[in-house]
């Protein structure tokens, strides 16, 4: 019989060992049980609140067939249709429990990815090792994938978009068509769980750009590939989508209104405001849909306009509000940015619907030990994107670079916090 290789062969020439690999995943995994054992503990484990009440009711929808048209189109679907798989299999109390081992699951996944492009990156295996081991000991990523929300979801697509930008980026051959393709597919499935992602997709056309001033001939469209392939995958979700809208929709309708809290007079970069409360006796929905509705509708009869039911008509109402107030004091609007800007840079994990702090002070001893922060991902990116540069690898350096510029420009451009943040944090360990 044939001797079973030793590693996993990278494109570039990298070699990640399988017994260093496996030993990684296994350490990553006894992490994450260790941390759902600790949780369990903890009045508010798998408890839904706030947003995670958003996606258990609509995951239970889905699994036992109710009416969604309550939702509205105004969220993606990808995370409910994933929560409501177990939901579906052992029904929702037990479902939840289910749901957050898939998501450290994933968890784990998301560790191999980013030793796999680590080594990619620093055309090293040892690096790769080195990179997941940072991700797999990352205290932020670990919490969140405890919680029943969209950030361990989003996370894995990250890293998986990520990964398949730098391999497309590293490819001169024929089969650089595919691997952009592929890439682009990624983050259009990433625009299903948040479709905040989607200015990444501006570095397919400047890639090809790039290549036709230098001279590539028809091979430089290659990277364009990848535009077609978000787009079919975001247009495959329209019908889905319409289980919740009725009717034919691209993208999900909170775009425009969270444009707005994220950039009106009153925001703060941090917590999305609605200038109003708005009370409802309903099972929960998210107040911003809530307000956005009435207040669009308010503003059309004000106007004597007959209101549109569709969720883009909201979206682009708000979005155009959003624009009236930026053109009105672009000054306010600029300092505004520059505060998301630091604060998307700041160590201290911002709360929304989830405190981290809370967790490190109350509920668990593990994630205070866990040694990856923040400010030391983002202190030694940088020089591990030179080093990489340095070693050949400088077009997945630029991927990496240009993804992580992207997505956080997509953060910074509505509001800024902890679990919005934490799809950056495998990019960054990639790099670091």
């Amino acid at each position: 019989m044939p001797k079973r290789p030793d590693a996993l062969p990278m494109s570039d020439g990298a070699r990640l060992p399988r017994r260093g690999l496996w030993a990684l995943l296994a350490a990553a995994a006894l992490l994450r049980l260790a941390y759902f054992a600790e949780r369990r503990d903890s009045p508010f484990f798998a408890t839904p609140a706030l947003d995670e009440r958003y996606y258990d009711g609509m995951a239970r929808a889905l699994a036992e067939g109710g009416d969604l048209r309550r939702y509205g189109g105004f969220r993606p679907m990808l995370y409910p249709l994933f929560l409501a798989l177990p939901y579906r299999a052992a029904g929702a109390e037990a479902g939840r429990l289910l749901a957050i081992l898939l998501q450290h699951a994933l968890g784990v996944a998301t560790v191999g990815l980013v030793a796999r492009s680590g080594a990619r990156l620093a055309r090293d295996a040892r690096a790769g090792l080195w990179a997941g081991a940072l991700y797999a000991a990352a205290g932020p990523p670990l919490y969140f994938e405890g919680e029943l929300l969209i950030a361990s979801l989003m996370a894995f697509l990250a890293a998986a978009a990520v990964g398949a930008l730098m391999a497309a980026a590293s490819t001169e051959g024929p089969g650089a068509g595919r691997r952009w393709a592929l890439a682009g597919a990624w983050i259009g499935l990433g625009a299903q769980a948040r479709p905040n992602i989607l200015p990444v997709l501006a570095l397919f056309p400047v890639w090809a750009l790039w290549r036709v001033r230098r001279g590539g001939g028809r091979a430089a469209g290659r990277p364009l590939a990848g535009l077609g392939a978000a787009l079919a995958v975001v247009l495959a979700f329209a019908p889905i989508h319409r289980l919740q809208s009725g009717r034919r929709q691209i993208l999900p309708g909170a775009g425009g209104i969270n444009l707005y809290v994220g950039n009106n007079a009153q925001a703060d970069g941090l917590i999305p405001r609605q200038p109003s409360s708005v009370v409802f006796d309903e099972e929960y929905l998210d107040s911003l849909q809530i307000y956005a509705d009435r207040e669009y509708r308010r503003r059309c009869a004000e106007s004597g306009i007959s209101p549109s039911e569709d969720p883009a008509a909201v979206s682009r109402f708000w979005t155009r509000e959003t624009l009236r107030e930026i053109r009105t004091a672009p000054g306010r609007w600029l300092r505004l940015m520059a505060r998301k800007i630091r604060y998307l840079l700041w160590n201290h994990e911002a709360p929304n619907n989830k405190s981290y702090s809370f967790a490190l002070a109350r509920e668990s001893r593990l994630l205070n030990v866990l040694p990856t922060r923040w400010c030391a991902l983002l202190a030694l990116a940088p020089l591990g994107l030179w080093r990489a540069r340095a070693r050949g690898g400088g077009p997945a350096a630029v991927a990496l670079a240009g993804f992580a510029a992207l997505y956080g420009a997509g953060i910074a451009l509505f509001f800024v916090n902890a679990r919005f943040r934490i799809p950056l944090w495998p990019a960054l360990a990639m790099a670091a």
